[in-house]
């Protein structure tokens, strides 16, 4: 029997609502934790010659175009248009002290739990309290260190941001005009927040037609826009070329994905931790996701489809685009990946809402039932886990900045320059570039120098 009516469930009791409120608020104070005790002010990498070098030395030249915003980085198939601009922005109102853009992250992180809350709230309001939970363990998380105590890093933040915009809006069977354009502008601001953003025009067509949107004039509208995005997106571009081994891509995927959910301690590279995570999660996605298509439920299995396929895709592109394992447990990857995961529990909690008392009494039912409320817990709490295990990197990673930053600052008067080789790809010894740019950060009391 086919079941359409939605069933009404026990509302979130006031327990689990302290709970979620006390999740949310410890989320907050440990990301905000990580940026004040280990976020040090020091152009790490690509802020040399992206942040500095081009923006801004071009806004102190009064060179800036539209080109300095949306060009492709060099060595790298993304642009980052709103990174570079909060780049700028940090450059005007705080000379360049990179714990500005930190504090921007820390805003798009509770932006995006918010968001994705509000998802939760949409299709079962009385599972707003797990919405929370969820939204919070995996949104407001110092797994990203690499990604929150580095400014420039903005970019992935803002690409999660503007992807579940989009799938927010684009997810109506009664689509109009106007909620579709709005699901074009956030598709488009995706898009130049980082490479990856691209696939939310292919992932949302797919999402359409789950939702039971049929009218061709939607499909049009949104095929012509994905045209066009790509077509700017693509101008001027350099395709890098890089090896691809299908082997290697399909243990990638699963350690790209479960890297939130495993200690590197753990890990120690053996494929079995991530396989045995990853194959546990797809087999209970394709479950929930068979009975909700089974009930008549596909319309609240659309979003979740949606939100997981763009973290499974951006996995499957990565690993063809960088077949390397060390990368795949890279904690900047984590941001992106744990849209997976959003749409892994999305599913879960929108499946236990559906089921009615009296099939509970069904023995596969309930079987269903109380599997989704185990996974939910053994994911949360393993989650929860290896936070705890990624502290000390944390630690670890603000030590190694604040030497990078005592170098900087020592070097025009020490002229050292071998501690500089980490802070910036060079070729044998020639920091050429990268001494310039620190006596020009001097000269101007920007970056390190804003403080003195």
């Amino acid at each position: 029997m086919i079941i359409t009516e939605k069933v009404p469930v026990q509302k979130s009791s006031r327990l689990l609502w302290i709970i979620a409120i006390g999740v949310f608020i410890v989320s907050v104070a440990s990301v905000i934790w990580a940026v004040m005790a280990h976020g040090v002010n020091v152009p790490y990498y690509d802020q040399w010659d992206r942040s500095w070098g081009e923006v801004i030395v071009s806004a102190l030249n009064g060179e800036v175009t539209i080109a300095t915003f949306t060009e492709q980085y060099y060595q790298n198939e993304h642009r980052i248009v709103f990174t570079h601009a909060v780049t700028l922005l940090s450059a005007i109102l705080t000379q360049w002290d990179m714990r500005f853009e930190m504090a921007i992250n820390v805003l798009l992180c509770v932006l995006n739990a918010i968001v994705l809350t509000a998802i939760f709230r949409k299709y079962n309001p009385r599972a707003t309290a797990w919405g929370l939970i969820i939204a919070s363990l995996l949104t407001i998380s110092i797994n990203q260190y690499g990604n929150l105590l580095w400014g420039f890093q903005t970019c992935w933040y803002f690409v999660v941001l503007f992807a579940l915009l989009t799938f927010y809006c684009l997810d109506t069977s009664n689509m109009t005009y106007k909620r579709l354009g709005f699901a074009i502008f956030f598709a488009f601001c995706a898009t130049f927040s980082l490479a990856s953003g691209s696939f939310v025009w292919f992932v949302g067509i797919v999402g359409m037609w789950v939702a039971g949107i049929r009218q061709r004039r939607y499909y049009i509208v949104w095929i012509v826009a994905t045209v066009i995005a790509l077509a700017l997106f693509f101008s001027n571009y350099v395709l890098l070329s890089r090896g691809f081994s299908l082997a290697w891509m399909i243990r990638y995927v699963p350690i790209y994905l479960s890297g939130s959910f495993i200690p590197r301690d753990v890990f120690n590279y053996t494929l079995l931790y991530p396989f045995a995570i990853t194959g546990l999660a797809f087999w209970r996605i394709s479950r929930n996701s068979y009975y909700l298509w089974r009930q008549g439920h596909k319309r609240s299995l659309s979003i979740w489809i949606m939100i997981a396929g763009l973290g499974l895709v951006t996995g499957v592109v990565a690993g063809v685009r960088r077949p390397s394992l060390g990368l795949a447990l890279d904690t900047r990857y984590a941001t992106l990946a744990t849209m997976f995961w959003m749409g892994f529990f999305g599913i879960i909690i929108t499946t236990n809402g559906f089921i009615r008392a009296k099939t509970f009494i069904q023995p596969k039912i309930r079987r269903l039932y109380w599997g989704n409320i185990g996974f939910l817990v053994f994911f949360l709490s393993l989650h929860i886990f290896t936070t705890f295990a990624f502290m000390p990197q944390v630690a670890q990673w603000g030590d190694t900045m604040r030497g990078y930053e005592t170098c900087v600052l020592n070097y025009p008067t020490s002229g050292e320059t071998e501690c500089l080789a980490d802070l910036y790809p060079t070729t044998g010894d020639d920091y050429t570039n990268l001494t310039k740019w620190i006596l020009q950060m001097q000269e101007r009391g920007m970056g390190p120098f804003s403080n003195e």
